[in-house]
């Protein structure tokens, strides 16, 4: 019975250190069968040595690395010499140039769904491989020249949104407007601002641009393109009606010349190749009212109006004016007027510079109201409500 058990015992350990061997299989070993995979157009076999090479050379580094702090310590100079040319061989399993123009012959011949997984591993891990999606366009005429160039490497199959006519800030008189992007030169296969998966291999895609003028106001759905213009061409403005309460129309911009077209305006001379205008609005929130640093009202007591002025519009509000009032004639104003230079579009002011009192006796959670009203030069105006408790 002895015997039998030590028989097992023995069998036992040949066949764990069997298994240990296997698992330790050295970084050498791992890139050799790594590069033979390659050579046979394995590519599940290629990414599995791969995988268990990285995980390799993070261990065999680790050695690496202790065997090179324990010879500088005792000064070892031969160990210390051979702890690092390990190091620096594990620096040399890498997929390189040759290796990465092999598998990507084979990834571009797959399916489409194993294309990109397997690109996007190739992206990963070889530095030899990055697809670099390039959006160009280049001209010259007449005394002007522009040239526009940008590229993204990203993993195959990302998303990748195509530049509009903002992210190249051309100029629409000399340009045009930006019709779309294309693989050939002047002919459009993508919209300005699409959406498209980063292709496997390097692409460019040329900027197409097209003599048009157009309007577009997000607030009330104008959308008026007028194609193929000519220079010096009378076109109509359209009329901007319905605009949203609180909203003042204050014209139409054209960002890339500087272009302004008062709100009056009905007809437009065509500069150039064109022009692309947007409505510009004027607008204010008043928001996050306080009294200070109660959350109620005490009477016979100064307290701070304070709100913030919220320029919710793309245009730029001057010369501002505003006054605090409340119909409850208890509440006497130390200060009810405060001016603001300007608010730039989509920037916020705080105004703090009111005070007041409440002359009276109430009962507590009595609401006192307050009105505000908020008035630029040019005639437009705000209004806003809002109440404190008595305490």
């Amino acid at each position: 019975m002895q015997k039998h058990k030590f028989g097992f015992v023995i069998f036992f350990l040949v066949l764990m250190l069997s298994a240990g061997m296997v698992f330790a299989s050295s970084a050498a070993d791992l890139y050799s069968s790594f590069s033979t995979a390659v050579d046979e157009g394995d590519i599940d076999g290629a990414r599995k040595y791969y995988d268990d090479l990285s995980e390799r050379i993070v261990k065999e580094r680790e050695s690496g690395e202790r065997s090179l702090e324990k010879a500088f310590r005792k000064g070892n100079r031969d160990l210390y010499h051979s702890a690092l040319s390990t190091l620096r061989t594990l620096d040399e399993y890498e997929i390189n140039k040759e290796q990465s123009g092999k598998l990507l012959s084979l990834i571009v011949n797959e399916d489409e769904e194993s294309q990109l997984d397997d690109a996007c591993w190739l992206y990963q891990n070889s530095a030899f491989y990055s697809p670099r999606l390039t959006f160009s366009y280049s001209t010259s005429s007449d005394g002007y020249s522009f040239r526009y160039s940008r590229g993204i490497s990203t993993c195959p199959g990302d998303e990748v949104e195509l530049p509009d006519g903002s992210d190249l800030r051309v100029n629409n008189n000399i340009l045009g407007k930006l019709s779309g992007w294309g693989i050939v030169p002047g002919e459009i296969d993508y919209m300005p601002g699409d959406v498209i998966k980063m292709p496997l291999v390097d692409q460019t895609l040329y900027a197409v641009f097209s003599s048009e003028v157009s309007f577009f106001d997000e607030k009330t759905g104008i959308d008026d393109v007028v194609m193929d213009t000519s220079n010096g061409d009378v076109i109509s403005v359209p009329s901007v009606i319905d605009a949203p309460e609180g909203y003042y129309f204050a014209g139409w911009y054209d960002d890339s010349t500087g272009e302004y077209l008062g709100p009056e305006v009905e007809e437009y001379t065509v500069r150039g190749n064109g022009a692309s205008f947007v409505a510009i609005y004027k607008a204010l929130e008043i928001q996050n009212p306080s009294a200070g640093p109660y959350k109620t009202l005490l009477t016979q007591s100064q307290h701070e109006l304070s709100f913030d002025l919220v320029s919710v519009g793309n245009e730029d509000v001057s010369n501002i004016k505003v006054t605090v009032s409340s119909e409850n004639e208890s509440v006497k104003f130390i200060t009810d007027t405060a001016y603001v230079r300007d608010i730039p579009a989509g920037r916020t002011c705080h105004i703090s510079s009111f005070r007041f009192v409440v002359d009276g006796e109430f009962e507590s959670g009595t609401e006192i109201p307050f009105d505000v009203v908020v008035t630029d030069s040019a005639g437009s105006s705000w209004t806003g409500s809002f109440s404190f408790e008595i305490r």
